[in-house]
């Protein structure tokens, strides 16, 4: 993905300061966290009912990856996200959470959240833009 963008940005924009997402326009943002999976998990994303509330559309891209919002077993690296605000303009800014990801076992449909937050600690898969690994304490999981 990363070198794919290089040939089709038209412009850059720090979000942290904050950003209006022109309507109808197409935006492709790196995402802040980054994936480090074991072999036998996968992720699946979806928007958040209030992206779908502001008519936004979104999914989520990787590296390598053959489908939107599947995150294949085992995957490590970065995160993207395709946004398309489709009815008015969106003000976003860092740290805005408009997806959501569930990690499952590649034999199960999904994990409850006791076991996935006892493999979490065994082995994190959420780490910082510096690298370090995000504690399970730090991440809010739900089930379902």
């Amino acid at each position: 993905v990363e070198t794919r963008l290089k040939d089709v940005t038209l412009y850059e924009f720090d979000l942290s300061k904050g950003g209006i997402l022109e309507k109808n326009a197409i935006y492709l943002i790196p995402l802040a966290e980054e994936l480090n999976l074991p072999p036998e998990f996968y992720g699946l994303a979806n928007p958040k009912s209030s992206t779908g509330r502001l008519d936004m559309f979104t999914r989520v891209i990787v590296d390598g990856g053959h489908r939107f919002d599947e995150i294949p077993l085992g995957y490590r690296g970065k995160l993207y996200l395709e946004v398309i605000p489709r009815s008015f303009p969106v003000k976003v800014h860092t740290g805005l959470s408009l997806n959501q990801l569930r990690v499952a076992h590649r034999t199960s449909q999904s994990l409850d959240k006791k076991k996935l937050v006892s493999k979490f600690k065994k082995n994190p898969v959420l780490f910082d833009q510096s690298g370090f690994h995000i504690p399970v304490d730090e991440v809010k999981l739900e089930e379902g």
